[in-house]
């Protein structure tokens, strides 16, 4: 009877860590298309995962070691390598990388917290000790009770080294998954080297203990183990807590590797944004200059030609014949041509000016019907605030939605597309919105403060992305005023809302 309770307590915990691989795979790849929700590919995970761990313990069960137990871990290897490549989407260049790292990783997880959780659980053993005392001092005198207690023990013990293990094991996936922030990297060789050697040397450190549990149950029992195997731990009892504190060190060291990567990947996605930021800021200064020297020579012709041609139109108009009138007709058009130079946009601010005239334009060659509506978009003369600051915001901000707008055109031809842009002051705060149609789809994902971009990087980039930069510069630029940055949606109108604190000119 504790043979069968155990055999389907041991069947149950196989399918909580197919649950966990599920739960694993499906934190950094999305399901197959063909099996339709992910919840469906989960059942086909643990099913297909617990019953071959089944057959796998009927096969090769604990009692083995050297060539046996590499001959496991290859089989596990493969059974989890096929439930990848048949239930989660990858593609040639991930299966390669991610993919690995996703493999190995739960091999090595998975081992060391069995092995942590078998020795936690062999302090269990010691109330063996107790019976056998209760037995020489006459406490214990009946067989019934002694085997009552022995079965108990034993049912304790098992589930005490389960409980341990399936929290060992979750809490461990969940950590690499919450500190794996970057899961759709493509890694690189090295990259994948120093992820993937800590579970490398954590699965021979557990090849290693069990070749060592197979050599110290080959001892021979004496009256005192009560017919029991003498195991390594009993021969040495020191060794117990030093094994356990390598395994819990060979765990910590998985998860911390995870971490240092994530941190080494945040640090060189932050000095991509501050190139390209500061690289904004560089071409926004060479342009601010050029626009301003510009726009004073511009002026400056246009008021000489304007007066010349007022004193042309006047001395035309004295005599009222054919050919004066067709001049005063030509005269008038090229005053309107003159007006055709002045900025479509006037918001006080010269950059924002032509940047806004030259991004309707680029975006006009792709949505002839775009409403760029810059009516309330309105800066003070005296703005204590850098006008290439104000236009790294602003220019990527038209960037992103630019960008929506030409997504919800490819998708909904059908619907309108515009971008309205609007300022206000309150106080010592001024707050910037952009609003623009989309789609309404909104990638958020886990761990980010900002929407997903769909723009792709190039294959070639290294860590970090080079796309989906805009929002966290905005957000910087903002930060450097002591501001901050904030979207909602208001069904298929995303709104983008930065605020400055600024102080008096």
């Amino acid at each position: 009877m504790y043979n069968i309770v155990q055999d389907i307590w041991a069947a149950v915990f196989f399918l909580f860590e197919g649950w966990c691989l599920h739960y694993f795979y499906g934190s950094f790849m999305e399901s197959r298309f063909f099996l339709g929700k992910n919840g469906q590919t989960g059942i086909f995970t643990v099913i297909l995962y617990g019953l071959s761990r089944v057959v796998l313990s009927w096969v090769l069960p604990f009692d083995y070691g050297g060539i046996r137990t590499i001959a496991k871990f290859a089989l596990l290897f493969m059974l989890l390598f096929v439930l990848l490549l048949c239930f989660y989407c990858v593609v040639n260049v991930k299966l390669c990388t991610i993919s690995m790292f996703l493999i190995v990783t739960f091999i090595a997880v998975r081992e060391l917290s069995a092995f942590i959780a078998y020795i936690a659980a062999q302090s269990a053993a010691y109330l063996y000790v107790v019976w056998n005392w209760c037995i020489e001092k006459g406490i214990l005198v009946s067989e019934d009770a002694l085997k009552m207690l022995v079965d108990a023990t034993a049912f304790g013990s098992s589930v005490m080294l389960q409980t341990i293990f399936s929290l060992c094991l979750f809490l461990s996936l969940r950590s690499i998954v919450h500190n794996f922030q970057e899961k759709q990297i493509i890694l690189h060789q090295s990259e994948q080297f120093f992820l993937i050697m800590p579970s490398v040397m954590s699965l021979l450190l557990c090849i290693l203990l069990q070749t060592i549990f197979v050599s110290a149950k080959s001892g021979i029992a004496d009256s005192t183990s009560m017919g029991i195997p003498i195991q390594l731990y009993h021969q040495y009892k020191g060794l117990m807590p030093v094994v356990l504190a390598i395994l819990v060190l060979s765990l910590l060291f998985i998860l911390q590797g995870v971490k240092i990567f994530q941190n080494m990947a945040d640090f060189h996605k932050e000095k991509s944004r501050r190139m390209v930021l500061e690289q904004q800021i560089s071409s926004m200064r060479r342009h601010m200059e050029e626009l301003e020297r510009i726009d004073v020579g511009i002026r400056s012709i246009k008021h000489d030609m304007k007066n010349t041609l007022s004193v042309i139109s006047q001395l035309a108009s004295a005599d009222d014949t054919i050919e004066n009138k067709a001049l005063q007709m030509y005269l008038s058009e090229l005053n309107q041509t003159f007006g055709g130079l002045e900025f479509r946009f006037r918001t006080g601010n010269t950059v924002v000016d032509a940047l806004l005239d030259m991004k309707y334009y680029e975006a006009a060659r792709i949505l002839p019907d775009l409403e760029l509506d810059a009516d309330q978009l309105l800066f003070p003369a005296a703005l204590a605030v850098q006008s290439y600051d104000i236009g790294v915001i602003i220019g990527n901000a038209l960037d992103n939605a630019v960008e929506a707008c030409i997504r919800l055109r490819e998708n909904k031809p059908e619907k309108s597309v515009f971008i309205r842009l609007s300022s206000r002051q309150k106080g010592k705060l001024l707050i910037l919105n952009i609003a623009n149609s989309f789609d309404g789809r909104l990638v958020q994902k886990p761990y980010t403060n900002f929407p997903e971009t769909s723009k792709q990087d190039s294959k070639m980039s290294n860590i970090g992305k080079i796309h989906g930069l805009g929002l966290a510069n905005i957000n910087s630029t903002a930060q450097k005023y002591q501001g901050a940055v904030d979207y909602k949606t208001e069904g298929n109108i995303f709104i983008l809302s930065v605020m400055l604190k600024i102080e008096n000119s």
